[in-house]
């Protein structure tokens, strides 16, 4: 899988949103040990990163019930303090 921003901003909302507990999750479901492998990424949506990504926005977007929510925030430990 290849893919290419057209500017610097893209690519930096992509960065910021590879640092949610959104998309976090979503590779914790298939990468099982530090090894990248194929399909580990198939589970995180590629966006639209002319705009910027958090949280609230991702969880509403994709009508995250609140339990859930919860339970990604308990299950993901704050590696590095990234969680905002």
């Amino acid at each position: 899988m290849f893919h290419s921003f057209n500017t610097e901003q893209e690519q930096d909302n992509f960065l910021n949103y590879l640092k949610t507990d959104f998309a976090r999750f979503c590779l914790s479901m298939y990468k099982v040990h530090s090894n990248q492998r194929a399909g580990a990424l198939n589970l995180i949506p590629w966006l639209d990163f002319t705009e910027e990504w958090d949280d609230d926005k991702l969880f509403a977007k994709f009508d995250v019930s609140q339990e859930l929510q919860d339970y990604i925030r308990d299950f993901l430990p704050d590696y590095y303090g990234i969680r905002k």
